[in-house]
């Protein structure tokens, strides 16, 4: 009898809880009983963005397997794709592209998946986002493109090979 889309005051639900934690089975169950795939808290956040920041693969598949909205944005702008390559969470990078992710998507702050990535030092990301096609020459709201805010000089060396400017 428990209302399984119950939303607490800042709109969590069950289904986003279990994500976070990383509990598949019961995942499962939440969305084998129809649990709304794509409530959003308060923040905008939904199972699938918390799960792309918590590198949770296979929930991250389920949760595209029964509809979840991949483009979806939080109030801030961030999709999915833009938080797991900010995490450094490859497999989930590349499912979410695969499955049709926006690439050069820009949270309100003008940061692009490619730009945190470049930032946090995530090289491998950096290297899927350009073989995808990552646009390089991005810019944030406050000018920089992911070449300026490069962690490495691999990526440097990697986003230059690509046309990358400051």
């Amino acid at each position: 009898g428990a209302k399984i889309n119950h939303q607490a005051k800042n709109g969590v639900t069950a289904l986003m809880i279990a994500s976070q934690q990383g509990y598949e089975s019961i995942v499962r169950v939440l969305l084998d009983r129809s649990a709304k795939i794509n409530s959003q808290a308060k923040n905008g956040v939904t199972a699938l963005i918390i799960t792309s920041q918590q590198g949770y693969e296979s929930i991250v598949q389920s949760l595209l397997d029964k509809g979840a909205k991949i483009n979806h944005q939080a109030k801030n702008g961030v999709s999915a794709l833009i938080i797991a390559s900010q995490e450094g969470h490859e497999a989930i990078v590349q499912i979410l592209l695969d499955k049709g992710a926006k690439i050069n998507h820009q949270a309100k702050n003008g940061v692009s998946a490619l730009i945190i990535a470049s930032q946090e030092g995530h090289e491998a990301i950096v290297q899927i986002l350009l073989a995808k096609g990552a646009e390089v020459n991005i810019r944030e709201n406050g000018g920089g493109t992911a070449l300026k805010f490069a962690k490495t000089q691999k990526i440097k060396t990697l986003l230059k090979a690509a046309g990358a400017s400051e």
